[in-house]
């Protein structure tokens, strides 16, 4: 049974740490066996707040997750059908990156909605950089 594992880059800087500690675990994954793995960078999508409209909950359809017009039309389907999705974001002033919460405009996931597959299934993980400073 083919698996895919999907990373979710939410570092502004592209190219920089976070970004090469989620490769290294893509790279690890995609060593098993019947493992593929895709790299989605926030950094180059173009992605707007949830607007907390509920427009996903009365009017979803399976092409249309939510009814603001970004890149996240493309990444829903992504998400919808990895098997396990990996998150890497940097930590600035003991706060996530901004990029790390856009794939989470939540109702468009979780509320209502056809679905081909349950997301109950899938396996999740995130991966945090940052600084201890004493």
């Amino acid at each position: 049974m083919p698996i895919t594992v999907l990373g979710i880059c939410g570092s502004p800087v592209k190219g920089g740490n976070t970004e090469a500690f989620l490769n290294e675990a893509l790279k690890a994954a995609a060593a098993l066996p019947g493992v593929t793995t895709r790299l989605i960078r926030l950094a180059d999508k173009n992605i707007g707040d949830c607007t907390h409209c509920n427009w996903c909950v009365t009017r979803q359809t399976a092409d249309r997750y939510c009814q603001v017009k970004d890149d996240m039309s493309t990444i829903y389907p992504e998400l919808i059908n990895a098997d396990v999705i990996m998150m890497a974001t940097p930590v600035y002033f003991a706060r996530l990156s901004r990029l790390s919460g856009q794939p989470h405009r939540p109702p468009a996931l979780s509320l209502s909605g056809p679905r081909p597959r349950r997301q109950a299934d899938q396996q999740g993980g995130l991966c945090s950089r940052g600084k201890l400073v004493p």
